[in-house]
């Protein structure tokens, strides 16, 4: 029915290799937490959904980094190797970080306004519910009494979901895409849909596929996965270290990651610099090239 060569055998292809490669990595971290926490298999669900156990939660951050293997590296490693795809990932220029970094900090001012947008249309029922279970698995994710605490937390909201959603989706699905001469703007737009749609937070659909057209837009300019890892690391980081920041009285700033709290104007200014350096990133990208 698809030609092996074909954009949709290759999205197929890969969609079982991250369901295959999901459930397996599930599979051995379950048989792990049950025995380093002593639980029986019959009582892992319940023991999971103990939030006010800091073992619970230690526990689902060893599923969440099985999940960032099962879902993103592993399935992305092994397509790279049968499709002999390559990816570019030359040291990055330290101005164009800067740069790129730069964007992603000020398209605060348009997640900001895609949140408000994003706040008009009604949710079901289930999907709140959703919302409010994630919600409250992340601020417990958040707490964070220690350094150790501090550095888990890096690996496994920053570093991990970076390296590895960077590699699957502009790395790999928009690349295939861009090279099956899809125009890179739909190209871009279809893999932050994707992107964020994976995540599957509703309430935070339009904020994150602005975050993913952005990290889009960085890579097909530079076309080095570099780019958007370090963007994406930046992005995540800088949640989690004001967190520690706040919680341990280093810093008198409250960090609520549900709810920007933009004023319209900082909003509109942040994007319109933002709208700016994009054209300024390009040419000095293109400069770097020659």
């Amino acid at each position: 029915m698809f030609k092996s060569g074909s954009i949709f055998f290759k999205l197929l292809s890969l969609l079982v290799l991250m369901l295959i490669s999901t459930s397996f990595c599930l599979l051995v971290s379950n048989f792990f937490i049950t025995s380093y926490f002593d639980v029986s298999m019959q009582n892992l669900d319940f023991f999971l959904s103990d939030y006010s156990s800091k073992k619970s939660i230690l526990a689902l951050k060893i599923i969440q980094i099985a999940s960032a293997f099962g879902i993103f590296i592993f399935p992305g490693l092994i397509f790279f190797k049968i499709y002999k795809m390559k990816l570019i990932y030359d040291l990055p220029n330290l101005k164009l970080v800067f740069l790129s970094i730069l964007i992603i900090f000020l398209g605060n001012g348009m997640v900001d306004l895609l949140f408000k947008i994003n706040q008009l249309f009604p949710l079901s029922d289930w999907m709140i519910s959703y919302e409010e279970n994630a919600k409250i698995i992340t601020q417990k994710f958040l707490i964070m009494s220690s350094v150790n605490d501090l550095l888990l937390n890096i690996f496994v909201i920053a570093i991990l979901p970076a390296v590895g959603e960077e590699i699957l989706f502009r790395g790999l699905i928009q690349n295939s895409l861009i090279e099956n001469k899809i125009n890179y703007l739909y190209s871009i737009l279809v893999t932050a849909i994707i992107f964020s749609a994976i995540h599957m937070q509703f309430a935070g659909f339009l904020p994150r596929l602005g975050l993913g057209i952005l990290l889009g837009y960085i890579y097909f300019v530079t076309k080095n996965i570099w780019y958007p890892i370090i963007c994406h690391f930046f992005n995540n980081f800088l949640i989690v270290f004001i967190s520690y920041l706040s919680q341990n009285n280093l810093i008198q700033v409250r960090l609520d990651i549900d709810n920007y709290q933009l004023s319209n104007f900082t909003a509109v200014l942040f994007l319109a610099t933002m709208i700016y350096l994009i054209f300024y990133f390009k040419k000095e990208t293109q400069k770097k090239a020659v």
